[in-house]
C-alpha cells in the first residue's frame, strides 16, 4: 500500500510504534455493532446478520483484521451523545480537559468518529463567513455538532502531549479548522507537528487554504479487488472507523496486503 503526503506528493508515513485507538461513537445501531465487533469479533445484539448488515459492518471488520494482524496499544469507545442544542463552548472545553487527562498506552493516539451526525459544511460554512462582532462559539451552537467541537478541544491539549493522527476525512478536517480559528478565543494554538490527517477525501482543499498553517495530510492507497468476495471488491474505502488508517498502520509494522486481505476475508465468513 503506498502513502503520499498531499502537498508534496512525497511517500509519508504514521509515527513509529505502537497506537492507540480511539473512536467516537453515538449511541446508533450501526455504532454499537461497530463496537461489539472491534471488542468482541461478535455482535452481541443480534441473533443473525444478513449481508446488508455484513456490508456495513466492513470498517469495522477491516479495523478489526489490523488489530489481529497487528495489535493496536489499545482500543476505546467514547459515547456522544448528539443533540440539536448544545453549548459549544462548554464541549469544546470537554474536549480540551479529555485531551489533557487522556492516558496514553502506546506511542501515537489513533483518533476516528463513527458517527452519524455530520453539520461539518455547515460549520466550515459558518467560521469562514463570520464577521469580527460575531462570537465564535455562538455561531458554532447553532451550525455545528458535539463531536467536531469535542474533537477540536481534544486536539488543542493532546497535541501538546503527544502525535494525534486523525482518521477521517470533512469532519476531523473541520475539527482542524475549528481548533485553529478558536485560537484567539482561548489564548492557545495546535501544536500543528503534532497532528497527522489520514484520509481519503480529496474535496477538502477549501479547509486546508483557509488554516494558519499547512497540515500533514496523507493519503493511503489501498484496494480490495483482488478479494474474492464481492462485497469486498465493490468496497469504497470511505473514511469511517478507522479503516484508511488502520490498513496503513498494518503495513507500516510489516504485514503485507495479501495478509491483510486474508485476515480480513476469514472474519467476514465467520460472522
Amino acid at each position: 500500500m503506498k502513502k503520499y503526503n498531499i502537498f508534496t506528493n512525497q511517500k509519508d508515513s504514521l509515527p513509529e510504534g505502537k497506537a492507540d485507538l480511539l473512536l467516537l461513537s453515538d449511541n446508533t445501531l450501526n455504532s454499537t455493532l461497530d463496537g461489539e465487533f472491534l471488542l468482541h469479533e461478535k455482535l452481541l445484539s443480534l441473533d443473525s446478520v444478513d449481508e446488508m448488515l455484513t456490508q456495513k459492518l466492513i470498517p469495522a471488520i477491516i479495523t478489526k483484521a489490523t488489530h489481529n494482524l497487528n495489535p493496536f496499544s489499545s482500543i476505546e469507545f467514547m459515547k456522544l451523545e448528539m443533540n440539536e442544542t448544545f453549548d459549544a463552548k462548554k464541549l469544546f472545553r470537554e474536549g480540551m480537559t479529555f485531551g489533557k487527562e487522556y492516558e496514553l498506552k502506546g506511542n501515537y493516539l489513533i483518533l476516528s468518529q463513527g458517527l452519524e451526525v455530520d453539520n461539518a459544511n455547515e460549520s466550515v460554512s459558518a467560521l469562514l463567513s463570520k464577521t469580527d462582532e460575531e462570537n465564535s462559539f455562538d455561531i458554532l451552537s447553532k451550525s455545528s455538532d458535539e463531536a467536531l467541537l469535542f474533537c477540536a478541544g481534544f486536539l488543542l491539549e493532546a497535541s501538546r502531549r503527544f502525535h494525534v493522527v486523525l482518521d477521517g476525512g470533512l469532519r476531523m478536517a473541520s475539527s482542524l479548522l475549528i481548533a485553529d480559528k478558536l485560537r484567539e478565543d482561548v489564548l492557545m494554538r495546535l501544536k500543528q507537528d503534532n497532528v497527522t490527517l489520514c484520509t481519503n477525501e480529496t474535496n477538502l482543499d477549501e479547509i486546508f487554504s483557509n488554516l494558519s498553517y499547512t497540515p500533514n495530510v496523507i493519503r493511503p492507497e489501498f484496494t480490495l479487488t483482488e478479494s474474492e468476495i464481492p462485497m469486498l471488491q465493490e468496497h469504497k474505502l470511505s473514511d469511517k472507523t478507522a479503516q484508511s488508517t488502520a490498513l496503513l498502520y498494518a503495513k507500516q509494522n510489516g504485514c503485507n496486503a495479501e495478509e491483510i486481505l486474508n485476515e480480513i476475508e476469514i472474519l467476514i465468513y465467520s460472522i
